[in-house]
């Protein structure tokens, strides 16, 4: 029993973070000066709603999104829709920009 409280325990903590971090997002994607960027960051943002089993990559998704729209555009995994069915791993190469950026998140909530 204790693994399963656990697993919810942890669930609810990636979906409030994922909830925390989509309302920062929002005034990004409405900044957006590219109208087929905006398009696309509608498309991923529906996709990532749609994410329930792949909560802490939905989340790594969404904030690799959030700090390419704060440089004011979309590259990437971003440039294209998201693939049909599971999210797939994103590259080594944003993981360690990923944790840095959390890592300074974390900080200035504290």
């Amino acid at each position: 029993m204790p693994k399963i409280r656990e697993y919810n325990d942890e669930a609810m903590k990636l979906d409030e973070c994922f909830k925390e971090t989509l309302s920062c997002v929002r005034p990004f994607v409405l900044a957006l000066t590219s109208p087929e960027s905006a398009q696309l960051c509608k498309i991923w943002l529906d996709k990532l709603n749609a994410v329930s089993s792949q909560r802490r990559l939905r989340n790594e998704y969404l904030a690799e999104l959030f700090m390419q729209l704060k440089t004011g555009h979309i590259g990437g995994v971003f440039s294209r829709p998201p693939p049909n069915g599971f999210l797939l791993p994103l590259p080594k190469s944003y993981h360690m920009v990923l944790i840095l950026e959390i890592m300074k998140f974390i900080i200035i909530e504290k």
